[in-house]
């Protein structure tokens, strides 16, 4: 889980100065890659944050209790 996390911070650390650098170095027009980046933020966000969550449906019951694992009272 460490290293999936670390690897995850770095795409997150690295991807935007790349991308810093690649608008630098092929003189793109700022105004182009924040409508581009506009654009796809909400698609993307969505992607990278429903993949983290557990979509998988429950359907066995809860196991119900018997004598042996009610509270006892003393």
């Amino acid at each position: 889980m460490k290293n999936k996390h670390l690897l995850i911070m770095l795409v997150g650390c690295l991807l935007p100065l790349a991308a810093l650098v690649a608008v630098w170095v092929f003189k793109i027009p700022l105004g182009t890659v924040a409508i581009f980046g506009l654009l796809l933020l909400c698609p993307l966000s969505h992607l990278f944050l429903m993949k983290g969550m557990n979509h998988k449906t429950q359907t066995a019951e809860a196991p119900a209790r018997t004598d042996s694992n009610k509270p006892s009272c003393h």
